[in-house]
């Protein structure tokens, strides 16, 4: 049953375990409930575990653990509780989904003094699950502390940690961490070289780039096909898409996070026709089908490149074509390249007969185009729109003064100055950093 792949495999070799007698055997009962839970069937698999006469701690393990994987932490809170009436203590499995299902700070320290005190915390399933965790409520610091108390530390180790503070805004403290790693003499893998280099891109540290590619070409790393998209886009963020290219023309295998991050890369600098190349390349000739962030891309690429007809044609060719439903960030998009043209009446028809809501971000490429080419009557109707969700928001305000004032209407925009006024929405004061 753990091998089966197939679920009405898996079904039929249950159904012959029953009939060969084993009904009441505690181990191919947990690798049933495991094979349910696998499958998507933990009702299945909760039903299997209540009629078990007896439980052993990897039958409790399995249901906690299923619980955890649906995020269905108080169930799996519930099942560690009858598991500790029921006599039994846990063991770092436990530990380990119980953290991984946690949804707050304070429910973390909780299983931490339940790590103590059953003796885990020499044990490094235990530790890593609990630097994860911390790590993902915004518990760096302690995270940090338990890594540094932590011992022996293993590769999962140094990835939770290197990992945590990438996610907590500290990738500069990461790269530290992944360069302590390589001084204890552990060999990363692909998971960490991927962290490095997102690090690197998100403080677009060329030379700490270099440096995790040069130690990929080393050790044999480049054929990793999520390693090179990773380089894609750290030497895009870097400014240099020359190496993007060069990392994308000598991958051995593309996927379609490939495509997208040289899309990407190429609409980012301005090669916005090069992109449309390549959007057309990976349909016809490497037959990949693109998916919602390989249009963003290539809708982006036009949009900075001003290629309006480009933009347009595949925009209505997702529906025509691929089949795909335009979500309301590619409507974005499609309304900031039109906007930033000049072509606001379009803008307005293309929102006007769309089918789904319309949100913030759309009525702002919108207002932003209307404040550029001083669209008076266009620029009122989106100001109402945004006003609705965000009638605090200054900058709303001084965008249609501006435009009145652009327009020589100094008393309608004096009228909307007093309004700011009158309902308390002040303008941040800007400063301006002057070395002498």
């Amino acid at each position: 049953m753990s091998s089966c792949l197939d679920e009405n495999v898996c079904l039929q070799v249950h159904s012959h375990t029953i009939k060969a007698g084993y009904e009441r055997c505690t181990a191919v009962n947990n690798a049933a409930m495991a094979m349910y839970i696998n499958h998507g069937h933990l009702k299945a698999a909760s039903k299997l575990f209540e009629k078990l006469e007896e439980k052993d701690i990897v039958a409790w393990n399995t249901m906690i653990t299923g619980y955890a994987q649906k995020s269905f932490a108080r169930r799996a809170i519930l099942n560690y509780m009858q598991m500790q009436r029921a006599g039994f203590r846990p063991d770092e499995y436990t530990i380990g989904s119980l953290l991984a299902s946690t949804e707050c700070l304070g429910t973390v320290h909780m299983f931490q003094a339940v790590v103590l005190k059953s003796g885990l915390e020499l044990i490094s399933e235990a530790t890593n699950a609990l630097i994860s965790a911390f790590s993902k409520h915004g518990g760096i610091k302690k995270a940090y502390q338990i890594f540094c108390e932590s011992f022996p530390k293993n590769l999962i180790s140094w990835n939770a940690i290197i990992s945590g503070f990438l996610f907590n805004g500290c990738p500069m403290q990461a790269i530290e961490q992944f360069s302590d790693l390589l001084n204890a003499n552990i060999r990363p893998d692909v998971y960490t070289l991927n962290i490095a280099l997102s690090c690197c891109s998100s403080l677009s540290a060329l030379r700490h780039g270099k440096q995790v590619h040069g130690y990929i070409l080393k050790f044999g790393f480049f054929q990793e096909t999520f390693l090179g998209n990773s380089l894609i886009s750290m030497y895009a963020k870097c400014g240099f898409l020359n190496w993007s290219k060069k990392v994308f023309n000598g991958m051995n295998e593309r996927d379609i996070i490939s495509w997208n991050a040289i899309i990407s890369a190429l609409g980012q600098f301005g090669e916005g026709k090069k992109a449309v190349q390549t959007f057309s390349t990976m349909k016809v000739e490497s037959r990949i089908v693109p998916d919602h962030g390989t249009f963003m891309a290539v809708l982006s690429a036009c949009s900075r490149a001003g290629l309006v007809d480009d933009g347009i044609s595949i925009f209505y060719s997702m529906v025509k074509d691929c089949g795909f439903e335009p979500a309301i960030d590619h409507f974005a998009c499609v309304v900031d390249l039109l906007g930033r043209a000049g072509y606001l009446d379009e803008a307005e028809r293309l929102i006007e007969g769309k089918d789904i809501e319309i949100d913030s971000a759309v009525w702002w490429a919108l207002f932003s185009a209307c404040a550029a080419y001083g669209n008076i009557r266009l620029g009122r109707i989106v100001a109402g729109f945004l006003l609705k969700t965000e009638w605090n928001n200054p900058t709303i305000y001084v965008l249609l003064s501006n435009i009145h004032a652009a327009a020589g209407q100094w008393e309608e925009a004096a009228d909307v100055r007093e309004l700011m006024k009158r309902i308390g929405v002040l303008k941040h004061p800007g400063c301006t950093w002057i070395r002498s």
